[in-house]
Formats: C-alpha cells, sequence, structure tokens
C-alpha cells in the first residue's frame, strides 16, 4: 500500500493484503488493521487486531496493549495492556527499543496499581531495570525521580 516502485492503490493493496490474510500470512492483519484505522473503520481495523493477536504477533499484541494503556478504541485497563505487553515479551525478535518500551509500560502499570492492575512494586521495579537495560530514556528518567522523592 505504500507504493514503493509503483503508483499507490490502497484498494488493490487491502486486496492483496487479504488474499494473504486467507493464506494464513499473519502480519498481513496487521497492515490491513492499520489500513482500516487510517480509513476511520474502527471496528473492521480491530478485528484484524485482534485475529493477528490472538495468533500471538507481536506487533498486534503491542498494538492493543497501547489501545489498553492509553484507553482509545477499548476502555482504559491496564491489567489487559499489560498481559498484552507481557506476551509482547516473550517473542526474542523484538527491536530493543519496543522491548524498552513494553518494559517501562508495565512498570508503570504496576508502579501505580490502576485500572484493573494491582500496585507491585517488586514488578514495576524489575520492568523498569529492564527497560533502562533495552535503552529507554524515561525509564531512567522515572528511577531518578522515585530516588530523590
Amino acid at each position: 500500500m505504500n507504493g514503493q516502485g509503483v503508483v499507490t492503490n490502497e484498494k488493490i493493496g487491502a486486496y492483496w493484503y487479504e488474499k494473504a490474510v486467507n493464506n494464513n500470512f499473519l502480519e498481513a492483519n496487521v497492515e490491513l488493521s492499520n489500513y482500516y484505522r487510517k480509513k476511520q473503520d474502527y471496528k473492521k481495523a480491530f478485528e484484524y487486531l485482534e485475529k493477528a493477536a490472538s495468533r500471538n504477533v507481536a506487533r498486534a499484541l503491542y498494538m492493543i496493549g497501547m489501545e489498553y494503556y492509553k484507553g482509545g478504541y477499548y476502555t482504559k485497563d491496564w491489567k489487559q495492556a499489560a498481559n498484552s505487553f507481557t506476551s509482547v515479551l516473550k517473542d526474542k525478535h523484538i527491536p530493543d527499543g519496543i522491548r524498552g518500551d513494553v518494559c517501562n509500560k508495565l512498570s508503570i502499570c504496576y508502579r501505580y496499581g490502576r485500572n484493573g492492575i494491582e500496585q507491585n512494586e517488586e514488578l514495576s521495579n524489575y520492568y523498569s531495570v529492564e527497560a533502562q537495560k533495552y535503552g529507554n530514556p524515561d525509564a531512567s528518567k522515572i528511577q531518578e525521580w522515585l530516588r530523590t522523592n
């Protein structure tokens, strides 16, 4: 759908992604989700995203986790966000930046214990250290703030 080297045609791109979905290419679900999200057809966008997440596609799990974390299409629910984020961490191939972001979000969820999740300082500290290990700049700031307050 990006039209790299050819004229961009979103309908044709969506057609081919749909074919890929029908042939069990799981990442195509994420691409179709992005396409429908851009078209503001959120129901269809999240159907594709949930389909990919149910098959443990890390990108889909991350995107769903973010929706639960921020509250958007889904009602804000940090317990659901934490479940999605924890599943993302099981994928050994996710980039360090994403891994660091996920760990930082988990640290925040457990630090404050709101929106369906219980406060757990031990888990919060664990994920904060992990976030720092993977280069998340916000995790370092949070740790510094906690040490001084």
